[in-house]
């Protein structure tokens, strides 16, 4: 590199975590991340939260779809991620 270069840099492919977690909001996504982890960066589960029904919106050929996701699977760029309440 010399003087006067520009370097440029991608902008961070992200997710979005809500629901029974304690710090909702969108997050770095990073290859292999899988919904635990996520819900880890994300502060753990709220004392009301569970991973039973967890899902994650996510587009699959430019239509959002929703997906069912458990503890081990794996994060993808763009999804939004709902944690849900246990009934009682």
């Amino acid at each position: 590199m010399s003087d006067g270069d520009i370097v440029t840099v991608p902008k961070a492919q992200t997710f979005f975590i809500g629901g029974e977690v304690r710090n909702n909001g969108p997050y770095v996504w990073q290859r292999g991340i899988t919904l635990a982890q996520a819900v880890t960066l994300a502060g753990g589960l709220t004392d009301r939260g569970i991973f039973r029904g967890a899902s994650a919106t996510r587009l699959v050929n430019g239509k959002p779809v929703e997906i069912k996701l458990d503890e081990l699977d794996k994060v993808m760029p763009g999804d939004t991620i709902r944690i849900n309440k246990r009934l009682f």
